[in-house]
């Protein structure tokens, strides 16, 4: 049984099932500011956690929004990681969902950064990121995490993220 089978279980047994999700989401975008809280030295061969997003109280999120269907609807990654001279970081990022602990982890995506980096404003160049679950609850996370090809510290102030999310309203009444 997967994790996330788990807390759907665990959700219907208090009144927090699929059902008691209010609408269908609404998109939105996390940034640096909102994964990243400081620079993060990251070492080579093992994937270095970047920065999370918490899940807030009554409220569910996705990677990703829209549907693969409706192009001009879905998410567009872009992802520009640096270090504090400007000089680009390359390697593998990663799209993580995790439970509260992190012992609990499901990659929804991973991409060399070389092909994250588009244009911030073209969605021609930019990487596609439809609604994907599984859906993080209540302190839940999203994660991002990065295998570098060398090691270096990536600077949140030189750095851009816009990584497409879906959130839901949860309700209990």
């Amino acid at each position: 049984m997967a994790w996330f089978d788990t807390l759907k279980e665990q959700a219907a047994k208090i009144g927090m099932g699929v059902g008691a999700v209010t609408g269908k989401g609404f998109p939105r975008t996390l940034t640096v500011a909102d994964i990243m809280s400081a620079d993060v030295a990251v070492a080579t061969g093992k994937f270095n956690k970047l920065g999370e997003f918490q899940i807030p109280a009554q409220q569910g999120y996705e990677w990703g929004y829209g549907s693969a269907a409706q192009p001009e609807n879905q998410g567009y990654l872009y992802v520009s990681l640096k270090i504090a001279a400007g000089t680009q970081v390359e390697g593998k990022l990663r799209l993580v969902v995790s439970d509260a602990n992190e012992t609990k982890k499901v990659v929804i995506y991973e991409e060399r950064t070389e092909v994250l980096r588009g244009s911030t404003t073209d969605k021609t160049q930019k990487v596609p990121l439809p609604r994907t679950g599984p859906r993080a609850s209540e302190d839940d996370k999203l994660i991002l995490e990065l295998q570098p090809d060398s090691a270096v510290t990536v600077a949140t102030t030189a750095s851009t993220l816009l990584l497409p999310v879906t959130g839901y309203f949860l309700s209990r009444l």
